[in-house]
């Protein structure tokens, strides 16, 4: 893999399509301390994906990390794995540019690389085969329609042996048990936000009301785990599980055949 030691790249011979909500300055600026709110488990579910990867600390290998926006979980893969080198890709060029101050220290081991993942042959070199993918909060933007098209082509570029795994959120089988989940989703941001002072939070109406808005706007379409994991062995991963889960926040992959 061809580094550029920690500069952005912009992906050439293609039109560069951001995710409008994730360019306004705004947005970008409070994304992880929103995170913090809304998803408290976020490092834990980091942590999964670092103990899932079947490698020594000091095995050399390539990581693809989909939609890295702000660059958390190659931090802690860069961290975890001091001889690992990483690609990350992302629509958001703002996004890029917070992931890049983030893994400043790690210069020479990453690349951040502006683009469509949805459409990898037009972002990376034919020859990238990288031994583990992962991803982060990113693919619930994607529709299933769109999702099993780049699985298969994660699928197609990993190593053998190579392994793909996601945190990401899911919804529940049962309609009562969702409806459940989001209660007691909203009732924790309330909780967490008390010390905030924003408007946002400040009860479980405007929470709901936010939350709403802000899934539209972003396009969100989680699936339930059951079907996401169908869709991974659709998609050419013979070997897939489970490896962390608390209701609708989860870690799932498995690993190509050799």
């Amino acid at each position: 893999m061809s580094l550029l030691n920690s500069t952005l790249k912009w992906a050439s011979g293609m039109p560069v399509e951001s995710i409008d909500a994730y360019t306004a300055g705004e947005r970008v600026a409070r994304y992880d301390r929103d995170m913090a709110i809304m998803h408290p488990n976020r490092e834990a579910m980091i942590q999964a994906v670092v103990d899932v990867l079947p490698v020594d600390e000091s095995a050399k290998f390539d990581l693809l990390d989909l939609g890295i926006g702000t660059g958390i979980l190659s931090q802690a893969l860069l961290k975890s794995f001091p001889s690992a080198q990483v690609i990350g890709v992302d629509g958001a060029a703002p996004m890029l540019e917070v992931a890049r101050k983030r893994l400043a220290g790690f210069d020479g081991r990453f690349e951040l690389v502006a683009g469509d993942f949805r459409k990898l042959d037009a972002v990376l070199p034919e020859s990238f085969s990288p031994f583990a993918v992962v991803s982060s909060f990113a693919l619930h933007h994607v529709p299933p329609s769109d999702k099993i098209k780049v699985l298969r082509s994660i699928v197609e570029r990993l190593a053998p042996g190579g392994w793909l795994v996601i945190a990401d959120i899911v919804v529940a089988e049962d309609e009562a048990i969702e409806s459940r989940w989001q209660s007691m989703r909203v009732d924790g941001i309330v909780d967490r936000a008390r010390t905030q002072d924003d408007d946002r939070f400040s009860s479980a109406v405007t929470t709901r009301r936010f939350l709403d808005k802000m899934e539209a706007a972003e396009g969100d379409c989680p699936q339930t785990l059951e079907s996401e994991i169908e869709t991974m062995r659709s998609a050419g991963l013979h070997h897939v599980g489970v490896f962390w889960q608390n209701t609708r926040e989860a870690v799932y992959g498995g690993f190509k055949a050799d």
